[in-house]
């Protein structure tokens, strides 16, 4: 059971220092600390969400510092988690950023993205990326039990896209052996479904959240277990494993671009 907290922040809008290769943003903006959709090899999971109460105030008070800026809302914690339903939190930000016409890029795993169509469908100056890592129900359930299918998701990539949204697909994280099997798929219904960018990011394992993963690893796939051990034995991210050209492949296959595209390239 997760439990919901109010806090008082001091800020929303961080900067970021250098340059954002992967989201292509200026700034992060999360309404939410922690995350309850409780995927099993996320640091940001946990059994206390805390709800940003002055996020709006705040928010209001230094949009002005963003700019020509883009703001990546979704880089921490999912955006559209559970409690957003209820909070609407995310929507209100939005709703805000729309009006001040300024840019924002959202990661998302949740459908709940598409409440808020009538923000998005007209804006040019949004972009949402969709994750997706595996195509196994069985697999996408046990790893982030309360996110929805991922069937659920390429429909969410599709109605978007029909909207006119700039929407791409996020294969993050990457699971070794797992991801792997499945990639050509993945951005074959991807690239069907209406997405026009893909970015991917490789599966990082730390603390507590290695030993959940490898739990899962024993279960599901036992025959890579010992595979995995060696990956992540010295680091967080994996050793000696690389996938970039199989991508670069089947994107060049799928005619997908990797990178986030701005509305704005065509």
């Amino acid at each position: 059971m997760v439990e919901y907290r109010w806090v008082s922040c001091d800020s929303i809008i961080n900067q970021i220092v250098g340059e954002d290769r992967l989201f292509f943003g200026n700034y992060t903006l999360d309404p939410y600390q922690k995350c309850d959709i409780g995927c099993i090899y996320c640091d940001a999971s946990d059994e206390v969400v805390y709800i940003k109460s002055n996020a709006i105030e705040i928010l209001e008070r230094g949009i002005e510092r963003i700019g020509n800026g883009t703001v990546i809302i979704g880089s921490t914690v999912d955006p559209y988690q559970m409690i957003e339903k209820e909070q609407r939190l995310t929507q209100r930000v939005i709703d805000i950023l729309v009006k001040q016409g300024i840019k924002f890029h959202i990661l998302t795993k949740s459908d709940l993205v598409l409440r808020d169509l009538p923000l998005f469908r007209k804006y040019k100056n949004a972009g949402i990326t969709i994750s997706i890592s595996t195509l196994n129900k069985t697999y996408a359930k046990t790893l982030e039990p309360n996110a929805p299918s991922p069937k659920k998701r390429l429909e969410t990539i599709k109605k978007l896209s029909e909207n006119g949204v700039n929407v791409g697909v996020a294969i993050m994280p990457i699971l070794p052996l797992i991801t792997e099997v499945e990639i050509d798929e993945i951005i074959r219904l991807s690239k069907k479904a209406g997405a026009r960018y893909l970015i991917y990011e490789y599966l990082e394992l730390k603390g507590d959240y290695k030993e959940k993963f490898l739990s899962f690893v024993r279960k599901f796939i036992p025959q890579h277990f010992e595979l995995y051990e060696r990956l992540y034995e010295n680091n967080y991210k994996p050793e000696n494993y690389n996938i970039e050209k199989k991508i670069e492949v089947y994107c060049k296959k799928h005619n997908m671009r990797i990178g986030f595209r701005d509305a704005n390239e065509g």
